[in-house]
């Protein structure tokens, strides 16, 4: 047996990590969305409060008005103010409301288009990553469906570092770094799990 278990495997962590800058930039989109939808939940709210706050000090505001006492006097400037305040902070959130649709209308827009790019990528990368999953030798193969169990696609391979794991440090026996060495074998390490792979897979 050649190397080329441990190609494809190296191979199939690189397109792995492609895979993961598609998905990184979905959710990124996902999180664009999300902060101006959740902005205008917020203006939304307190839109509302404004307006519940304005018909109650307008109401009151009338009621001192009829009854016209002097001792009422602090008490009517207090309200005008927060009636003026309360007007001006609706305006401002209906402001922000109606401006924030067209910027959310655009950038859903520009999201469902990137996302369309991105998904068809990832589409391709998945093709190649299954035809190299089935170009793996049959224990290759076990021990890649054992490993990808504990790891993430981007992230199960690891490299032999002297005796050891490159990435728990667990100390490799010597029998076990000779088959994968010479190509012999595809191993998990017994530390992390990862799949260990012969530095010289690498060229």
């Amino acid at each position: 047996m050649s190397y080329e278990d441990h190609k494809n495997i190296i191979e199939m962590q690189s397109l792995g990590r492609a895979l993961k800058i598609h998905l990184d930039r979905i959710e990124e989109n996902k999180k664009r969305l999300d902060f101006i939808k959740l902005q205008r939940t917020l203006r939304e709210r307190e839109l509302i409060a404004r307006q519940e706050e304005l018909k109650a000090s307008e109401e009151e505001f009338k009621k001192l008005e009829k009854e016209a006492r002097d001792e009422s006097e602090d008490r009517r400037l207090e309200l005008l103010m927060s009636i003026d305040e309360c007007t001006t902070s609706i305006k401002d959130a209906e402001s922000f409301i109606a401006g924030s649709a067209n910027t959310l209308k655009e950038i859903q827009s520009d999201v469902y288009s990137e996302d369309g790019y991105e998904m068809r990528d990832m589409e391709h990368i998945e093709m190649r990553i299954k035809a190299l999953i089935e170009a793996l030798s049959p224990s290759a193969r076990d021990t890649f469906d054992y490993v990808i169990k504990y790891h993430k696609i981007w992230n199960f391979v690891q490299y032999i570092e002297g005796n050891r794991c490159s990435k728990c440090r667990f100390v490799v026996e010597t029998s076990t770094i000779q088959k994968i060495e010479n190509g012999y074998s595809v191993e998990a390490c017994s530390g992390c799990n990862s799949i260990l792979i012969s530095t010289h897979a690498r060229t």
